[in-house]
Protein backbone atom coordinates (compact mmCIF):
# COMPACT_ATOMS: atom_id res chain seq x y z
CA UNK A 1 0.00 0.00 0.00
CA UNK A 2 1.61 3.64 -1.21
CA UNK A 3 0.02 7.26 -0.70
CA UNK A 4 -2.16 8.17 -3.83
CA UNK A 5 -3.19 4.12 -3.80
CA UNK A 6 -7.02 3.71 -5.12
CA UNK A 7 -8.66 1.39 -3.19
CA UNK A 8 -12.23 -0.01 -2.33
CA UNK A 9 -14.02 -2.04 0.32
CA UNK A 10 -16.64 -2.15 2.84
CA UNK A 11 -17.31 -0.10 5.65
CA UNK A 12 -16.50 -2.67 8.43
CA UNK A 13 -17.47 -0.10 11.17
CA UNK A 14 -17.67 3.55 12.49
CA UNK A 15 -15.40 4.55 15.37
CA UNK A 16 -15.39 8.00 16.98
CA UNK A 17 -15.42 10.51 16.09
CA UNK A 18 -16.86 8.89 13.02
CA UNK A 19 -13.62 7.18 11.51
CA UNK A 20 -15.47 4.10 9.00
CA UNK A 21 -12.97 1.63 9.39
CA UNK A 22 -12.13 -0.51 5.92
CA UNK A 23 -10.12 -3.60 6.41
CA UNK A 24 -7.87 -4.61 2.98
CA UNK A 25 -6.93 -8.27 1.84
CA UNK A 26 -3.96 -7.79 3.99
CA UNK A 27 -5.78 -7.59 7.02
CA UNK A 28 -4.73 -3.65 7.14
CA UNK A 29 -7.34 -1.14 8.89
CA UNK A 30 -7.91 2.26 6.57
CA UNK A 31 -9.56 4.65 7.92
CA UNK A 32 -12.24 6.17 5.83
CA UNK A 33 -14.28 9.12 7.30
CA UNK A 34 -17.80 10.35 6.56
CA UNK A 35 -18.98 7.07 5.79
CA UNK A 36 -21.49 4.43 7.33
CA UNK A 37 -21.24 0.67 8.47
CA UNK A 38 -21.84 -1.51 5.31
CA UNK A 39 -21.42 1.14 2.73
CA UNK A 40 -18.88 0.09 -0.41
CA UNK A 41 -16.66 2.88 -0.82
CA UNK A 42 -13.38 4.16 -3.08
CA UNK A 43 -10.81 5.77 -1.30
CA UNK A 44 -7.30 7.44 -2.35
CA UNK A 45 -4.71 6.68 0.17
CA UNK A 46 -3.31 9.76 1.80
CA UNK A 47 -1.94 8.75 5.01
CA UNK A 48 0.60 5.92 6.01
CA UNK A 49 2.21 5.07 9.68
CA UNK A 50 2.42 2.04 11.74
CA UNK A 51 1.06 -0.19 9.96
CA UNK A 52 -2.48 1.79 9.64
CA UNK A 53 -3.17 3.83 6.90
CA UNK A 54 -5.89 7.20 6.29
CA UNK A 55 -7.98 7.07 3.14
CA UNK A 56 -9.86 10.16 1.50
CA UNK A 57 -13.57 9.24 0.14
CA UNK A 58 -13.82 9.18 -3.32
CA UNK A 59 -17.20 7.64 -4.02
CA UNK A 60 -19.65 5.98 -2.27
CA UNK A 61 -19.64 2.73 -5.06
CA UNK A 62 -22.92 0.98 -3.09
CA UNK A 63 -25.18 2.46 -0.38
CA UNK A 64 -25.64 0.67 3.18
CA UNK A 65 -27.88 -1.67 4.06
CA UNK A 66 -28.73 0.55 6.72
CA UNK A 67 -29.27 3.39 4.75
CA UNK A 68 -33.13 4.27 3.70
CA UNK A 69 -34.78 5.63 0.17
CA UNK A 70 -34.64 9.07 1.77
CA UNK A 71 -32.73 11.70 -0.58
CA UNK A 72 -29.97 13.44 1.02
CA UNK A 73 -29.53 17.35 0.73
CA UNK A 74 -27.73 18.77 -2.20
CA UNK A 75 -25.95 20.82 -0.43
CA UNK A 76 -24.45 17.98 2.23
CA UNK A 77 -21.74 17.33 -0.25
CA UNK A 78 -20.49 21.60 -0.37
CA UNK A 79 -21.25 21.81 3.55
CA UNK A 80 -19.58 18.44 3.95
CA UNK A 81 -22.24 17.94 7.54
CA UNK A 82 -25.18 15.38 7.48
CA UNK A 83 -23.12 12.55 7.20
CA UNK A 84 -26.21 9.89 8.78
CA UNK A 85 -28.74 12.06 7.31
CA UNK A 86 -29.88 8.92 4.94
CA UNK A 87 -29.95 6.91 7.76
CA UNK A 88 -33.69 6.19 9.87
CA UNK A 89 -33.44 8.78 12.73
CA UNK A 90 -33.61 5.69 15.52
CA UNK A 91 -30.32 4.50 13.49
CA UNK A 92 -28.76 7.77 13.48
CA UNK A 93 -29.57 7.68 17.48
CA UNK A 94 -28.02 4.14 17.58
CA UNK A 95 -24.63 5.00 15.93
CA UNK A 96 -23.73 7.60 17.46
CA UNK A 97 -24.77 5.51 21.19
CA UNK A 98 -22.23 3.00 19.45
CA UNK A 99 -19.24 5.69 19.01
CA UNK A 100 -20.06 7.10 22.44
CA UNK A 101 -19.29 3.50 24.30
CA UNK A 102 -16.02 3.42 22.16
CA UNK A 103 -14.70 6.57 23.07
CA UNK A 104 -13.66 5.07 27.05
CA UNK A 105 -12.51 2.04 25.74
CA UNK A 106 -10.28 3.90 22.83
CA UNK A 107 -8.93 6.49 25.69
CA UNK A 108 -7.62 3.55 28.19
CA UNK A 109 -6.42 0.89 25.54
CA UNK A 110 -2.51 1.89 26.09
CA UNK A 111 -3.41 0.39 29.33
CA UNK A 112 -4.80 -2.94 28.02
CA UNK A 113 -1.32 -4.30 27.69
CA UNK A 114 -0.45 -4.03 31.89
CA UNK A 115 -3.85 -5.36 32.22
CA UNK A 116 -2.80 -8.06 30.16
CA UNK A 117 -0.07 -8.74 32.05
CA UNK A 118 -0.82 -8.71 35.68
CA UNK A 119 -4.43 -9.80 35.23
CA UNK A 120 -4.09 -12.76 32.49
CA UNK A 121 -0.20 -14.00 31.87
CA UNK A 122 1.58 -13.34 35.28
CA UNK A 123 -1.42 -15.58 37.03
CA UNK A 124 -1.16 -18.06 34.46
CA UNK A 125 2.75 -17.73 34.96
CA UNK A 126 2.09 -18.55 38.68
CA UNK A 127 0.42 -21.48 38.44
CA UNK A 128 2.14 -23.36 35.15
CA UNK A 129 5.73 -22.73 36.61
CA UNK A 130 5.73 -22.34 40.81
CA UNK A 131 2.45 -24.59 41.15
CA UNK A 132 0.97 -21.23 42.89
CA UNK A 133 -2.45 -20.36 41.85
CA UNK A 134 -3.51 -16.99 42.68
CA UNK A 135 -7.56 -17.71 41.98
CA UNK A 136 -7.04 -20.55 44.75
CA UNK A 137 -6.50 -19.43 47.96
CA UNK A 138 -5.70 -22.63 49.48
CA UNK A 139 -2.65 -23.12 46.78
CA UNK A 140 -0.49 -19.81 48.51
CA UNK A 141 2.14 -22.12 50.47
CA UNK A 142 2.94 -24.19 47.61
CA UNK A 143 5.02 -21.51 45.71
CA UNK A 144 8.60 -22.10 45.37
CA UNK A 145 11.42 -19.73 44.21
CA UNK A 146 13.31 -20.15 41.16
CA UNK A 147 16.85 -18.94 40.13
CA UNK A 148 16.97 -15.49 39.22
CA UNK A 149 18.10 -16.05 35.25
CA UNK A 150 15.36 -18.39 34.81
CA UNK A 151 13.04 -15.82 36.09
CA UNK A 152 14.83 -12.67 33.88
CA UNK A 153 14.20 -14.80 31.06
CA UNK A 154 10.78 -15.39 31.54
CA UNK A 155 9.91 -11.93 32.60
CA UNK A 156 11.52 -10.43 29.25
CA UNK A 157 9.68 -12.99 27.31
CA UNK A 158 6.06 -12.36 29.63
CA UNK A 159 6.48 -8.73 28.19
CA UNK A 160 7.08 -9.61 24.88
CA UNK A 161 4.03 -11.64 24.27
CA UNK A 162 2.00 -9.47 26.23
CA UNK A 163 3.18 -6.05 23.66
CA UNK A 164 2.29 -8.38 20.68
CA UNK A 165 -1.08 -9.56 22.45
CA UNK A 166 -2.01 -6.09 22.59
CA UNK A 167 -1.23 -5.22 19.49
CA UNK A 168 -2.82 -8.25 17.49
CA UNK A 169 -6.29 -7.41 19.52
CA UNK A 170 -6.50 -3.52 19.08
CA UNK A 171 -6.63 -4.40 15.56
CA UNK A 172 -9.49 -7.04 15.76
CA UNK A 173 -13.15 -6.34 14.70
CA UNK A 174 -15.45 -6.22 17.27
CA UNK A 175 -16.44 -9.59 15.70
CA UNK A 176 -13.33 -11.10 15.83
CA UNK A 177 -13.19 -9.51 19.62
CA UNK A 178 -16.04 -12.11 20.68
CA UNK A 179 -14.58 -15.35 18.88
CA UNK A 180 -12.36 -17.23 21.27
CA UNK A 181 -11.06 -19.55 18.70
CA UNK A 182 -9.33 -16.23 17.37
CA UNK A 183 -8.01 -15.42 20.57
CA UNK A 184 -6.89 -18.63 21.26
CA UNK A 185 -4.89 -18.52 17.76
CA UNK A 186 -3.11 -14.96 18.78
CA UNK A 187 -2.13 -16.80 22.28
CA UNK A 188 -0.28 -19.85 20.54
CA UNK A 189 1.24 -17.90 17.91
CA UNK A 190 2.44 -14.77 20.23
CA UNK A 191 3.77 -17.50 22.49
CA UNK A 192 5.02 -20.43 19.96
CA UNK A 193 8.27 -18.83 19.61
CA UNK A 194 9.17 -18.04 23.40
CA UNK A 195 11.01 -20.82 24.84
CA UNK A 196 11.05 -20.38 28.69
CA UNK A 197 7.16 -19.74 28.65
CA UNK A 198 5.48 -21.70 25.30
CA UNK A 199 3.91 -23.81 27.79
CA UNK A 200 1.42 -21.60 28.87
CA UNK A 201 -0.21 -21.83 25.48
CA UNK A 202 -0.92 -25.50 26.15
CA UNK A 203 -3.71 -27.51 27.89
CA UNK A 204 -5.03 -25.97 30.90
CA UNK A 205 -2.83 -23.22 31.06
CA UNK A 206 -3.85 -22.14 27.66
CA UNK A 207 -7.98 -22.45 28.68
CA UNK A 208 -7.06 -20.25 31.72
CA UNK A 209 -5.72 -17.93 29.76
CA UNK A 210 -8.46 -17.98 27.36
CA UNK A 211 -10.60 -16.88 29.91
CA UNK A 212 -9.19 -14.61 31.59
CA UNK A 213 -8.31 -12.54 28.35
CA UNK A 214 -12.01 -13.09 27.14
CA UNK A 215 -12.68 -11.19 30.50
CA UNK A 216 -10.24 -8.63 29.84
CA UNK A 217 -11.28 -7.54 26.38
CA UNK A 218 -15.07 -7.47 27.37
CA UNK A 219 -14.03 -5.22 30.43
CA UNK A 220 -12.27 -2.95 28.12
CA UNK A 221 -13.98 -2.95 24.84
CA UNK A 222 -17.49 -4.59 25.33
Amino acid sequence: MKKGQIIEGVIERVDFPNKGIIRTEDGRQVIVKNTIPGQKVSASINKIRKGKAEGRLLEVLEKSPLEGDKTGCVHAGECGGCTYQTLPYDRQLEMKAEQGKLIYPRQIKRELGAKIIYDAICPVASKAFYGFNPYEKENYGNMVAEDIGNSYGRCNQIADASIEIEKKIKELSEKELQDEKVIIDILRKCFKDKEDIASMAEGDNLEMLVEKVMELIREVYM
